[in-house]
């Protein structure tokens, strides 16, 4: 696993592997403001599981992938953006895999790195 460079790639890890451990309350507090009003503990399983469950088995790997800082962007906060891969096996095969990811933007809210935008599956 690529370890994070920077904190917006920490922060999309922490984030994924919340997800993974179905913690969705926990990844709930990662968010900006803007996406807690738009998303709830629930619906971000329910994003979440709609990336996989139709391959069969929940996932099994977590892998930061890229971060990149000098995106432009109109916020006056932004820190950067991540990539973080996620995969599993598919259902009764032990050899294939599936692979989704999150990604998206991270700011400064009040001092704090926060997700700002999702991007649900591989782009």
């Amino acid at each position: 696993m690529n370890e994070p460079k920077t904190i917006f790639g920490k922060l999309y890890l922490d984030f994924a592997k919340a997800l993974c451990n179905e913690e969705y309350d926990e990844a709930y507090l990662m968010l900006s403001a803007k996406l807690k009003e738009e998303l709830s503990p629930g619906i971000l399983g329910e994003k979440f599981h709609n990336m996989f469950n139709h391959f069969g088995d929940p996932p099994t790997e977590i892998e930061l992938i890229e971060e990149i800082d000098d995106f432009e962007s109109e916020h006056p906060s932004y820190l950067g953006w991540a990539y973080v891969a996620i995969s599993g096996f598919f259902k009764d095969d032990d050899i294939g895999r599936w692979s989704e990811a999150v990604s998206g933007d991270v700011i400064s809210e009040n001092g704090t790195a926060v997700i700002d935008y999702i991007e649900w599956g591989r782009p």
